[in-house]
């Protein structure tokens, strides 16, 4: 699975490429796509919480309908806090930023069970991985009080340069493509 670095550069080249002319454009929508970018990764806390992060890791919080409700939730908030924008057009927004988390971990090395994410629940429980993985796994450990210092490795290291090489480039590209379109 790809980590929050990942995922964020992800969020930031969607709402560069797709998202920034329908949102309000600031600092604290940036803030809000990355976090929406990384929030299916939230089903980390109640591991923690019991002792084992991973217990409820890659859950129904990395799946279709998991990112729907996350569209509609974060689409409510935003169409009631700045009037006049297309509230349907919210909902595909948020749920896509929370969806492109989904689908970088469908494309990633999964070495726990199950393997994989539940990627279409509630139409299909099974769980779906890419036979060409593009992203590393990331190493940690398995029990809460090793958990966060665990992440800090080099294999993780190099993960987090694979995903700046693969982001980094798309996101100079969109930078330059929309500073060319202000001239």
């Amino acid at each position: 699975m790809p980590t929050p670095v990942g995922h964020s550069l992800m969020g930031y080249a969607l709402y560069l490429s797709l998202i920034r002319n329908k949102l309000k454009k600031s600092w604290k929508t940036i803030l809000l796509v990355v976090f929406i970018s990384n929030l299916p990764d939230i089903d980390y806390l109640p591991g923690l919480i019991v002792g084992y992060p991973n217990k409820y890791h890659h859950a129904l919080t990395h799946s279709l309908g998991f990112a729907i409700i996350v569209g509609l939730i974060f689409a409510l908030f935003y169409f009631w806090r700045y009037k006049g924008m297309n509230l349907s057009q919210l909902i595909l927004i948020f749920s896509g930023l929370s969806f492109s988390h989904i689908v970088l971990d469908y494309f990633a090395i999964d070495t726990s069970l199950p393997y994989g994410v539940p990627l279409f629940w509630p139409i299909t429980s099974r769980y779906f991985i890419s036979p060409v993985p593009l992203f590393l796994d990331i190493h940690k450990a398995t029990v809460s009080n090793l958990f966060i210092s665990s992440l800090f490795n080099m294999h993780n290291f190099w993960a987090i340069i694979m995903e700046s090489v693969i982001f980094m480039p798309i996101i100079g590209i969109l930078m330059l493509k929309q500073r060319k379109a202000l001239l």
